[in-house]
């Protein structure tokens, strides 16, 4: 039993971007589409993004360790004291707004992939003819 090309191509068309552009990394759906350049600046952004949010809770993280070093004997009580204080001070807005940049990036690319290939799909091939054929009665 075999597809015909029309019903076999918008799946697979779709498929590989889009698992690419939500389950591997956002940016890459648009390189297999042919948008490189836009696939090229998602990269870029969720990068820079992703490494905002590292960097802040890595700050936030060495400035808890270094407080309990200071302190002498650590336990139990004074890491979750610490820990509560790196949650509640990640609320700096680099952190939010790198934060919100990432889910952000990642649904466009995805939106992004679906237009693409609906685009291609409404787009008429050359050997399809327009309603009413081009002729005037």
């Amino acid at each position: 039993m075999a597809m015909n090309e029309k019903t076999k191509s918008p799946n697979k068309n779709i498929a590989k971007p889009l698992l690419l552009s939500a389950l591997v990394f956002p940016g890459l759906g648009q390189f297999v589409q042919g948008k490189r350049l836009l696939g090229l600046l998602i990269m870029l952004l969720l990068s820079w993004a992703v490494y905002i949010v590292f960097s802040e809770a890595s700050k936030q993280i060495n400035e808890a360790t270094d407080r309990m070093a200071q302190s002498g004997v650590i336990d139990i009580m004074e890491i979750e004291e610490e820990s509560h204080k790196i949650v509640t001070n990640l609320d700096t807005p680099q952190f939010v707004n790198a934060s919100y940049s990432i889910v952000g990036l990642w649904l466009f690319s995805i939106v992004e992939v679906f237009r693409k290939t609906e685009n291609k799909k409404k787009k008429p091939t050359s050997n399809q003819r327009s309603p009413g054929n081009g002729q005037n009665p």
